[in-house]
């Protein structure tokens, strides 16, 4: 006998529509009875975990599961040029431009090297004191070390000699030749102190004419332009002795006047000479170096 209140509709779960486990409306829109999307597809079909179930670009690595778009350290997974090493272009070079340091030239970014000491003939010019080697001619020099190189080089008549090593010479020569003079006078022209002068003199005539070769050289001229203000001054002394003869001559009667005045005209001729040797040799002493005066070194001689 049927129940006058069942009026077809089955309570609990069924479907009023005759329809096992779906919803009110026949159906369930594709869910899992756990409701976990509300239109039955794991976060649109993918993997649950990521609202889109991947990487934000398609990429694994270093990505956690808390946000959608939370990368572990890189955005895009990966060096960003695939290319390993902390450097943003994947180079372990300190260099910025990934050239490691090569010998004598500096990368972009590093320390130049320190420059190296001057060469004189492919050789180390300067020692740890800074003197040149005994065959380099030493600028700047000062006057104990030009006495001293002065006689080092006793006889060396190659190689060059700076403006500074000559003329310190040049200023102790005339010290002591002031020296020997003051004791001459002294002594009442002591023939010690004659002899002792001209012992010096002897001495240092070699090492002298040899300091005013190098000085030609560092001038880059021969060194036979030294006899240039010796031959004048020689001269210069020739012409004044037959000036001087000449008007011997005529003092006598045997020239007359015109021997008289040839002789006078001859002792200026002379004293013009003297004077032109004399400016000669300052003008060759003090003209500056030239670097291809360098052509006179002999650096293994």
């Amino acid at each position: 006998m049927t129940d006058p209140n069942n009026n077809g509709y089955t309570g609990g779960n069924t479907n009023p529509y005759g329809q096992n486990g779906q919803s009110g409306y026949g159906q369930n829109y594709g869910q899992s009875s756990n409701g976990a999307n509300p239109y039955g597809q794991p976060s649109y079909g993918q993997p649950s975990g990521n609202a889109y179930g991947q990487s934000p670009y398609g990429q694994t690595g270093g990505q956690t599961s808390g946000s959608p778009y939370t990368q572990n350290t890189n955005p895009y997974g990966s060096n960003p040029y695939g290319q390993p090493g902390s450097n943003p272009y994947g180079q372990p070079s300190t260099n910025p431009y990934g050239q490691p340091g090569q010998a004598g030239q500096p990368g972009y970014g590093q320390q130049p090297p320190m420059a190296p000491a001057p060469q004189y003939g492919g050789q180390n010019a300067y020692s740890a004191t800074g003197e040149p080697p005994l065959w380099a001619p030493w600028y700047g020099i000062s006057f104990p070390n030009a006495i001293v190189r002065f006689f080092k080089k006793y006889a060396v008549f190659h190689g060059r000699a700076s403006r500074s090593e000559y003329w310190w010479w040049f200023l102790f020569s005339a010290i002591i030749g002031a020296v020997f003079s003051l004791l001459s006078s002294a002594t009442d022209g002591s023939t010690i102190i004659e002899g002792l002068e001209g012992i010096w003199n002897l001495a240092v005539l070699v090492p002298g004419v040899a300091l005013a070769i190098r000085r030609m050289h560092d001038a880059n001229r021969s060194g036979w332009w030294v006899l240039l203000p010796y031959g004048l001054i020689v001269l210069a002394i020739i012409v004044m002795l037959i000036g001087g003869g000449a008007g011997i001559l005529a003092a006598t009667g045997n020239g007359g006047v015109g021997g008289g005045v040839s002789s006078i005209g001859l002792i200026i001729v002379g004293f013009l000479l003297l004077i032109a040797g004399g400016i000669t040799s300052i003008v060759l002493y003090i003209a500056p170096s030239d670097p291809q005066g360098a052509r006179f070194d002999r650096p293994n001689a």
